[in-house]
Order: structure tokens, then sequence, then C-alpha cells
């Protein structure tokens, strides 16, 4: 039997609508950013909205401006 975890990991995940659980991962982008519990995030850059749930590990968090 092969053993079981809920956890998910990457380098990094883009997206317009980025919402994440349980997700361990380098760099997060997208213009709308949701990171929920159990998420591990070196960092979030975001164009738009960034919504971090208690019990989530975000290091650092960047709003990009889409104007310059």
């Amino acid at each position: 039997m092969f053993p079981f975890s809920s956890d998910f990991s990457t380098e990094s995940i883009e997206g317009d609508e980025v919402y994440l659980e349980y997700t361990r991962t380098k760099v997060v982008r997208g213009n709308n950013v949701s990171i929920g519990p159990g998420c591990e995030v070196e960092l979030v850059e975001y164009k738009n909205n960034f919504q971090q749930a208690k019990g989530a590990a975000v290091k650092d968090s960047k709003k990009i401006d889409v104007g310059a």
C-alpha cells in the first residue's frame, strides 16, 4: 500500500483566479489569489486581490502594478 498525503507540492502556480488549500509552493501568481488552510507559500504575486486564511503560512506577498 502506498502512503497517502493530502498535501500537494510544486514549484509555482499561475492563473487568473487561484484558490489553494493544503498546498506547498514557492510562488503563486494571479489576478485574484486566495490562500486557504494548510498552505505554505514563499511568495504571492497578485494584480487585484489577495486573501490569506488563518493558519496559512505566506512568507511574502507583492501587489503587481498593471499600469507600468
